[in-house]
């Protein structure tokens, strides 16, 4: 499948201008506390263009908000496809907004839809969400910066800390005395496309990456939450968001490194 995604990302081609081009073209400089109520929803939106080969749904809806807080549309059509041909449950649903600021978290979020959740897909336990951060350690007179991923809230304890180093090849002392979630010389927006808040393992474009983490569970979930907008949460299979990120940072020329978020 890996390799199949990759393809198929080079075919959605159209639905790829939502990059550097994309981005530097006018958008809201904030998305609306509320949605018109006579437009398209996304998970209609990417429905109509499966079956119409029409982009023109999905644009009018990423049109309503700054690309910034918004993952890449591609992905959503990609895991829904993907979702479709191997029979794996998904889920795409509209939620009041989610932002930076707001006490709605997406946890708040998750609870408050958790009946429809759960009715809808069939299970009596939350996904987890897909959570990102941006690190940066200081060592050897500069500075790297790398992309943490995990399900759940990122937990960065000693013993994170020392995997970190050992994928990384940053000296464990650097580690531990130089490690700053959100660094301010990092701007997710330059740098990845995506706002505070909207940092995920989807950029638009990668720069000043040195790399890109993922913190795996030994104990694999069924299914996992991505917010694709501060309006839209999809839910797909681990296993198929582990292989839509692989292959979309492949896409980039970029590798995942795989650490395990368990202790030992």
């Amino acid at each position: 499948m890996f390799e199949e995604i990759i393809g198929r990302l080079e075919t959605l081609f159209p639905l790829l201008h939502h990059n550097e081009e994309y981005h530097a073209s006018h958008h809201p400089s904030s998305p609306p506390s509320v949605l018109p109520s006579s437009l398209a929803r996304l998970g209609e939106s990417i429905h109509f263009y499966m079956e119409n080969s029409d982009p023109a749904l999905i644009t009018k809806y990423f049109s309503f908000m700054p690309t910034s807080m918004m993952k890449p549309p591609v992905i959503a059509v990609l895991a829904i496809e993907y979702s479709v041909k191997y029979s794996y449950p998904f889920m795409v649903f509209s939620h009041e907004a989610v932002h930076l600021t707001s006490a709605f978290s997406d946890i708040a979020m998750m609870e408050k839809h958790r009946s429809h959740i759960n009715e809808t897909l069939g299970i009596s336990e939350l996904p987890l969400i897909v959570k990102t951060i941006t690190v940066g350690v200081k060592h050897h007179g500069s500075k790297d910066f790398f992309m943490v991923t995990e399900l759940g809230n990122v937990k960065i304890d000693k013993r994170t800390k020392e995997k970190l180093s050992e994928a990384t090849g940053i000296p464990r002392h650097a580690m531990k005395r130089h490690f700053h979630i959100n660094d301010p010389d990092f701007d997710p927006v330059r740098n990845l496309g995506l706002s505070p808040g909207h940092v995920g393992p989807f950029p638009y474009f990668v720069r000043n990456l040195a790399h890109i983490l993922f913190l795996k569970k030994e104990i694999p979930r069924e299914l996992v939450a991505i917010r694709l907008t501060p309006f839209d949460t999809l839910i797909i299979t681990e296993i198929l968001f582990e292989r839509l990120m692989m292959a979309y940072m492949k896409w980039k020329g970029r590798d995942v490194v795989f650490i395990s978020a368990d202790s030992d």
